[in-house]
């Protein structure tokens, strides 16, 4: 036994014994200036350094030399690579297209290459192959492409290309199903993929005629399909920041399906009408008319006795937040009451209705009946709410004069949840200190291919590589080897996924030991020299950026959010022309810089507009001014915490204590020293 792990010991040193240069020596084989016979992978370095610098210059010759060398050396770890650059910087000196001998790489090309692989091939195509050849490249590059307007343009091109052939008809086929809205001749199942598609590319006058033609349909036919089209189509409204024409188009589907309840009382009918009532209410409530949304959700459970019991819970819960908020404490813990006595299967609907039960009777400084009822019922409901009721007991506790048991449920709750918004609040609100965190990974090499592309800042090459390992389904063991693998190749993202998919991603020594997976610090100079440009808390940047985007530059929200702080076109295109920023179309948004410059410019804005509130501008940065302004004017304000409770968005609500849970780890990790959280400077 003891033969067979030495035995694997050194086979496992043996594979990853091809290691790249330290960065220092890197740095000094760059210059030329390490003064001693170089070392073999310190010869595949320099090629490779050199090869990438001169295609990059377009120096074709050269690159062409350099990886010719380096690919004559099978042991290099990235030696197909290696081929590959030499095949493509050849051809530009040479003006042919290397087609056979692209074709005999794609059995060796490691999976996560092939994209780089399709890259040169489709490159080289348009410049020296014939239409048919062209299209091929275009179709196999459009599959490994992940923005969707790129892989768009691909398959179109492959689509016009191709001869009259099985490619083109390959093409066609691609293209259509990815890019419905290009198919001259949809079938009626295809119509609610051509609107939607229209949406995505923003063309929405066209998506609004398509969904038309789905609501001129008989809804009682095919009611699901004709529901997703009418929500659709009021979403577009939104989407085009035209609220008069959204609340117009929900009520005018509030009408049609009253009617279609008097024809047909079918539950889902029922409670799609209920459904709308609900989110016109929501609106209603969000102008602050509350009295107007209540008589709206009266009307609903009154007209629609029938509905389900979830649905009827669910309003019976917005009754009792609307009575809340207008300080009839009594009406809203009977009606809150009533939800929970329904017995609701949905999960979420029992947690808000007993939280905003337990938060009335805090309120209402029933502290003794309030942690009563949370000492009966917090375990019960997840601990998510349970960290969250623990903290408000803590609040109870000491509003009663128990001061030391106070302090002693804060610091029990920070014990176990140190890294979560509940159990920082806690800690801050016990006078505690946050002290500087060293967390590191594991740094042992996982792979060759990362270590050599991390080190020759091959950066998208190395996400690519490690995306497709992660597509292979790693072990628990394997996702935390590697972690360190993903922040070597600054692939953020990846790190953030692949630490969640572990089975010990909730518990809380297992998150100490692998912090900067969870919190990366993508982007920093960018971020940090954004926010030195207009005096915003870097901070606070990364703690949006991490909630927004989880640092993808690459994201796109169903709102039509982009890049890594998820700004909007419209607002984008305003702030670039008022601080002079490069920007042409919501294409620039996937630039890291362009972004997270012009969301550091929103950031300043909100500062103004929030008096520096900083609570204020996170929920403002999520929902916009108009109801956090509103929110002020209308909630308690003095307890910044109550405050935040009180926050009527649920998405709002939840959005501002993250954010304010990653603002203190960044912190915490980018610190040297212990420092404190004066409350008040939050509100």
């Amino acid at each position: 036994m003891k033969t067979l792990l030495l035995f694997i010991a050194i086979a496992s040193c043996a594979r990853l014994s091809s290691l790249p240069p330290r960065p220092e020596t890197a740095k000094l084989l760059e210059k030329g200036h390490l003064g001693r016979p170089l070392k073999l992978e310190e010869v595949w370095y320099s090629l490779y350094a050199n090869g990438k610098k001169a295609r990059a210059e377009g120096n074709s010759q050269l690159a062409c030399e350099s990886f010719g060398r380096l690919s004559s050396y099978e042991d290099f770890p990235l030696s197909s690579l290696a081929r590959l650059y030499q095949l493509e910087s050849c051809a530009w000196t040479g003006n042919a297209f290397p087609a056979q001998a692209l074709g005999d790489l794609v059995d060796d090309m490691p999976a996560g290459f092939t994209s780089e692989l399709s890259e040169v091939t489709y490159a080289l195509a348009k410049k020296f192959g014939e239409p048919q050849v062209r299209a091929k490249a275009a179709l196999a590059l459009a599959k490994e492409r992940s923005l969707r307007a790129e892989k768009e343009q691909l398959y179109h091109e492959a689509w016009q290309l191709a001869p009259p052939s099985d490619l083109k008809a390959e093409a066609e086929k691609a293209l259509f199903k990815y890019a419905p809205r290009f198919n001259p001749s949809p079938t009626k199942d295809e119509f609610p993929d051509v609107a939607r598609d229209f949406e995505r590319a923003r063309d929405f006058e066209s998506a609004k005629e398509w969904y038309q033609l789905i609501l001129k349909e008989n809804p009682l036919v095919d009611f699901d399909r004709w529901i997703k089209a009418a929500n659709r189509y009021r979403m577009i409204f939104k989407n085009q920041r035209d609220k008069a024409g959204f609340l117009k188009e929900t009520n005018a589907l509030k009408v049609k399906l009253e009617a279609l309840v008097k024809k047909k009382r079918n539950e889902k009918i029922i409670d799609a009408l209920a459904d709308i009532m609900i989110q016109e209410a929501r609106a209603e409530w969000t102008e602050n008319n509350r009295t107007k949304a209540d008589l709206i959700l009266q009307k609903a459970l009154e007209f629609l006795p029938t509905m389900s019991v979830n649905m009827k819970a669910l309003t019976l819960w917005i009754r009792g937040m609307i009575a809340l908020e207008a300080r009839d404490h009594p009406l809203g813990k009977s009606l809150f009451r009533q939800a929970l006595a329904l017995k609701p299967s949905d999960t979420k609907v029992i947690n808000d209705a007993s939280w905003n039960l337990a938060w009335t009777l805090y309120l209402d400084h029933e502290f003794t009946e309030f942690i009563s009822f949370v000492d009966e019922v917090k375990q019960n409901l997840g601990p998510e709410l349970d960290e969250k009721l623990s903290f408000w007991k803590g609040k109870a506790q000491y509003k009663m004069g128990q001061i030391p048991a106070a302090l002693s449920t804060w610091e029990e709750l920070y014990a176990r949840s140190p890294f979560n918004f509940y159990g920082l609040m806690a800690h801050a609100s016990s006078g505690g200190q946050f002290e500087a965190l060293s967390s590191s990974l594991d740094e042992s090499p996982q792979s060759e291919e990362v270590e050599w592309l991390a080190a020759l800042g091959e950066w998208d090459l190395c996400k690519s590589y490690l995306d497709d390992w992660r597509a292979k389904k790693p072990s628990d063991g394997q996702k935390e080897r590697w972690l360190a693998s993903f922040v070597r190749c600054r692939h953020a993202a990846g790190a953030i996924r692949t630490y969640y998919s572990h089975s010990k991603s909730g518990d809380p020594k297992f998150m100490a030991a692998h912090l900067p997976a969870l919190f990366p610090l993508s982007f920093k100079n960018d971020v940090f020299d954004a926010a030195n440009r207009f005096a915003i808390d870097p901070y606070l940047m990364q703690s949006i950026i991490r909630q927004e985007s989880a640092f993808n530059p690459e994201a796109r929200s169903p709102a039509d959010a982009f890049g890594l702080m998820q700004l909007i076109p419209e607002l984008a295109k305003r702030l670039a022309k008022q601080h002079k920023v490069t920007y042409q179309d919501f294409d620039d948004l996937y630039q890291p810089i362009t972004n997270v410059t012009l969301g550091a410019a929103y950031l300043k804005e909100l500062e103004a507009r929030m008096n520096k509130r900083m609570v204020g501008m996170i929920a403002a940065y999520n929902a916009g001014t108009g109801p956090i302004n509103n929110w002020y004017r209308t909630r308690p304000k003095k307890d910044v915490f109550e405050f935040i409770e009180g926050i009527a968005y649920e998405e709002t609500r939840n959005y501002v204590k993250l954010v304010l849970r990653n603002w203190i780890i960044y912190q915490q990790l980018e610190k040297n020293s212990a420092f404190s959280l004066d409350i008040s400077d939050l509100h």
